[in-house]
């Protein structure tokens, strides 16, 4: 039940497929930022898988932002590597907040 999504009065539900992608997504953060950080490309191929690492990296950092202060780093530990939240609010909360995120980075990078 590690990646569940609460199915009845969900306005942040995502079909299961574009769920995982998201979560895929935000688990590689970190290689995206050093790609997107990295020397220009010379093709055009690098050029636009490079763009579109910098649209993910900017999406999730967007993303992130619009939850509150106190869930964003349990959240994002959570989906990266799997940590336990911290006690400070009940697990549905964090639930909760994990799958706003994973859709406000869906939303971003305009897969919705």
């Amino acid at each position: 039940m590690r990646n569940y999504q609460k199915k009845k009065n969900n306005p942040y539900l995502l079909p299961h497929s574009l769920y995982m992608q998201m979560l895929y997504i935000v688990r590689d953060y970190e290689r995206l930022k050093s790609i997107a950080t990295g020397n220009p490309s010379k093709t055009v191929d690098e050029y636009k898988r490079r763009r579109n690492d910098i649209r993910a990296v900017v999406a999730i950092e967007k993303s992130i932002g619009k939850i509150p202060e106190f869930f964003r780093e349990p959240v994002y530990n959570n989906i990266v590597s799997g940590d336990r939240y911290p006690p400070g609010a009940d697990e549905r909360t964090f639930r909760r907040y994990k799958q706003m995120f994973l859709y406000y980075v869906a939303k971003a990078l305009g897969k919705i």
